[in-house]
């Protein structure tokens, strides 16, 4: 029942369900610790749908201890915490880190051979998203392309992996400028998460956002516009109002409406975005960095180019080389290739940040370019 009531969002009465469940576990003269483990884990996974980022990294660090020390390196139960934790990594920029911890659950699969099919996928499409964003198209897309046919193969054609697997390959088609493949993949993606999880689901407002930021990629910016006011309506029902995939719902439209040279509402939306990044993921986080970017290329758009300047402006090609010069942490691709004024796409694709460039001119703010040097120092 937890578990139903935290995908359905409701994550205070799950919460009270997964507590009570450990303490019953842990009660008594012979506690079922396997079982409070696991409860534990589905916990964490609650936080991080929350965005309890600290709590979550917490609890699965927790279990993944636990479950190395009772049953050893190999155990391939520890391979989805092991993903799971790259996952959280990923979210928040932590890139080395988080393909530790994925290249370890890849390892840990690939040693259990067959019956590794329910998490197989899922942790594959997680390191393919990973590498994407990294940069490592090359290394990326082999992998995105065998998640897609696993899932095919384990799950089904028409189910939840099929399509998530489907949205990460698209995503990396979107960054390498193949938008009609990438379009098509995140259609299909669109009807299998409508028929699986109902047209209304978080699972489609996802998928919605890619979708219309593919679209207005490939100058379809009605489409898109339509899309993205879908997406952004189901995100704002159904989570808290403070949710990144809120902030990531507001700055993808609003790239779509600077577009459309609806240039005031472009610049509402981008800064309601900036604003719930930096309450959510911290002043620090690359996205704020790129919320800044996208806010600057408004600004110029319209002439107000002292303002823009102030977030990044035409500076902002030395944060690219600055994070170039990172070796041990590798920026998002549009960081990596020097970012400019001109935005690109804001997408979100199932644990992957990534989301264009520009910047933003609130006084007494740090610039994007001061931003990405704090993220990744020279």
């Amino acid at each position: 029942l937890a578990n139903c009531l935290s995908y359905e969002r409701k994550f205070a009465e799950a919460e009270v369900l997964y507590r009570r469940a450990i303490t019953i576990a842990d009660a008594g003269p012979n506690p079922n610790h396997a079982l409070g483990m696991k409860v534990r884990h589905n916990l964490a996974g609650l936080f991080l749908r929350a965005n309890r980022l600290s709590e979550a990294e917490e609890l699965y660090k927790s279990v993944a201890a636990f479950k190395e020390k009772t049953f050893g390196p190999d155990y391939p139960d520890l391979a989805t915490t092991l993903s799971d934790l790259g996952v959280l990594a990923h979210i928040q920029g932590r890139f080395t880190q988080a393909e530790q911890y994925l290249q370890r659950a890849m390892a840990i699969l690939d040693k259990k051979g067959p019956g590794r099919e329910q998490f197989y996928v899922t942790a594959l499409s997680s390191l393919g998203k990973l590498l994407a964003d990294m940069g490592k198209f090359e290394e990326a897309e082999p992998i995105l392309r065998r998640a897609v046919k696993l899932a095919e193969e384990f799950h089904g054609p028409e189910q939840k992996e099929t399509a998530d697997a489907l949205n990460a390959l698209a995503m990396l088609l979107t960054y390498t400028n193949r938008l009609a493949d990438a379009e098509t993949l995140q259609r299909r993606a669109l009807e299998i998460d409508e028929k699986v999880h109902g047209p209304d689901s978080n699972d489609v407002a996802e998928t919605l956002i890619n979708l219309s930021a593919t679209l207005k990629d490939a100058h379809k910016a009605d489409e898109a516009e339509k899309l993205g006011r879908r997406a952004l309506a189901i995100f704002e029902k159904s989570l808290p109002p403070g949710h990144p995939s809120i902030a990531n719902g507001l700055s993808s439209l609003s790239l779509t409406l600077m577009q459309q040279q609806k240039y005031a509402e472009a610049e509402k939306s981008q800064r309601r975005a900036l604003s719930i990044a930096e309450a959510s993921l911290g002043s620090q986080h690359p996205q704020v960095a790129v919320y800044l970017s996208n806010l600057a290329a408004i600004l110029s758009e319209v002439g107000r180019y002292e303002e823009a300047e102030q977030t990044g402006g035409t500076d902002i090609e030395a944060c690219g080389a600055l994070c170039l010069r990172r070796q041990d942490e590798l920026p998002p691709p549009e960081c990596a290739n020097g970012l400019s004024r001109r935005p690109q796409r804001s997408t979100f694709a199932r644990g992957s940040f990534r989301h264009g460039a520009a910047g933003n001119n609130i006084p007494g703010r740090r610039s994007a370019r001061v931003v990405c040097a704090a993220v990744w120092p020279a």
